[in-house]
């Protein structure tokens, strides 16, 4: 099994998480700062913070954080309707899962 297999796996939609995840990310810290308070606080509420280490290096900072700033700018946009949010990461997903090869 590939490592990005693995990693869709293990990520799924989450969804509940990534609204979480939008929700305590404070716009005025460094995503470094951001990533050290979900960690030290258990934010998103994992039963271990090996779980919690795993979703943010494998599903979260590679979908919402390393692509950069517009994608956590256009999720807190979105966080403002539910609908819209699940709706909009469902696209996302659909989306890169049908783009050529090396444009994801």
């Amino acid at each position: 099994m590939t490592q990005l297999a693995s990693n869709i796996q293990k990520g799924g939609a989450l969804l509940d998480d990534t609204r979480r995840f939008v929700e305590v990310l404070d716009p005025t810290l460094s995503a470094a700062e951001n990533l050290d308070q979900i960690l030290d606080a258990n934010l998103l509420a994992k039963a271990s913070r090996s779980r919690l280490e795993d979703v943010l290096a494998r599903i979260l900072v590679p979908r919402f954080i390393d692509p950069g700033e517009q994608i956590m700018a256009a999720l807190r946009h979105l966080l403002t309707n539910p609908t819209r949010l699940s709706r909009g990461l469902l696209l996302r997903n659909d989306t890169r899962r049908h783009a050529p090869c090396g444009v994801r």
